[in-house]
């Protein structure tokens, strides 16, 4: 749980859909909104999807990813997995119990 300099004073945030939109920013979205249209197409198409709380394009536009779970993933699955031009990955967050603080751990070689 953290306090966002964004959030309304004294809000805590404690998931990813607290975080205000405005805390996500990528200078480069626009100049390749502009070079590309058909990125920006489809973060409007993806902002349409129930289910997401973010949609941000990372980078300089190699990708658009989305925060949360499409409520219908079938029908997700359907309309933008089914694309020639786009490649669907779910993924998740790593999550690390209080104290662990540890991003990386050579494997133990037995």
């Amino acid at each position: 749980q953290f306090t966002s300099s964004n959030s309304p004073e004294g809000s805590s945030v404690t998931s990813v859909a607290d975080v205000p939109d405005s805390c996500y920013v990528n200078d480069l979205e626009f100049p390749a909104f502009q070079c590309v249209p058909e990125l920006k197409e489809l973060k409007e198409q993806l902002l349409k999807v129930d289910g997401f709380q973010h949609v941000l394009m990372s980078g300089s536009g190699t990708s658009i990813f989305c925060m949360g779970e499409p409520t219908d993933k079938d029908a997700f699955q359907k309309e933008f997995g089914s694309r020639d031009d786009l490649l669907v990955v779910f993924t998740e967050f790593i999550n690390r119990g209080p104290g662990d603080g540890v991003w990386f751990e050579e494997p133990s070689s037995n």
